[in-house]
């Protein structure tokens, strides 16, 4: 009896609840979520001579840095904005040859592309037609030699001396001499004279001997090209993302 009354004691004590008893549970599964970080994007495109579109997104609502560097890395120009869009057309038409740096700075993201400006001119001087008075007393002949030179050529036959003079168009004198010789030959160069119109006179005792007048002008040619690091044309695009150098920082929460 007493056997009994143990055995059934032990079963039930099988049976209670541990309350100390540990409970293993299956793990659910978790769903990773991928982290987006906003990123700034910009687009150039040059849509006329010397002229350059920038557009740069914003989706992060941050400060983002515009800067144009000259090949010294000095600032040529600099502006910040925070909105969400930024439009501007870039003249490059007044800009000094050479190469620059377009830079866009936004939070831990540095975007670059390069570029050059190349400028080129032409000098024309253009003749009027000669107008000689007296020629048996005073042969003269003004005359283009080479690209913005004049040559003087002078017969003086009175013994007496000549003179000439160079004016501009305000009548300022460039270029005042005497001929005291029978023949005299001069070259002048009018590379370092500013554009406009000068003439030039053949004088015989205050009288005009010999007389011609010169248009000086100026042709530039400028080009605007992208280029890589050293300053090699790059491909010409119709619009592209400037994806040249990008320094992108991602920290985990």
């Amino acid at each position: 009896m007493l056997s009994l009354v143990l055995l059934l004691a032990e079963s039930a004590m099988a049976q209670a609840p541990t309350k100390n008893k540990k409970v293993d549970k299956i793990p659910h599964a978790e769903l990773k979520e991928a982290k987006v970080i906003a990123r700034v994007t910009t687009n150039v495109q040059e849509i006329a001579p010397m002229r350059v579109k920038l557009n740069v997104l914003n989706p992060t609502g941050k400060t983002v840095r515009i800067s144009i560097l000259d090949y010294a890395n000095l600032p040529v120009y600099q502006e910040s904005f925070t909105g969400r869009e930024y439009n501007k057309i870039l003249n490059f038409t007044s800009t000094a040859a050479g190469r620059y740096m377009l830079r866009i700075t936004g939070p831990k993201q540095v975007e670059i592309r390069r570029f050059a400006i190349n400028s080129n001119f032409n000098r024309n001087l253009t003749p009027s037609p000669m107008e000689n008075h007296n020629p048996a007393e005073v042969m003269a002949a003004i005359y283009q030699n080479e690209k913005n030179k004049i040559v003087l050529h002078v017969v003086n036959n009175t013994g007496k001396p000549i003179s000439y003079v160079l004016r501009n168009s305000n009548q300022e004198v460039s270029y005042r001499g005497v001929i005291r010789a029978a023949t005299f030959s001069k070259l002048f160069d009018f590379t370092e004279l500013g554009d406009g119109n000068y003439s030039f006179e053949v004088q015989n005792q205050s009288q005009k001997a010999a007389y011609r007048t010169f248009a000086l002008h100026t042709a530039y040619d400028r080009s605007f090209a992208w280029t890589d690091k050293r300053g090699r044309p790059l491909k010409a695009v119709g619009s592209s993302p400037i994806s040249l150098r990008t320094n992108t920082l991602r920290t985990n929460d």
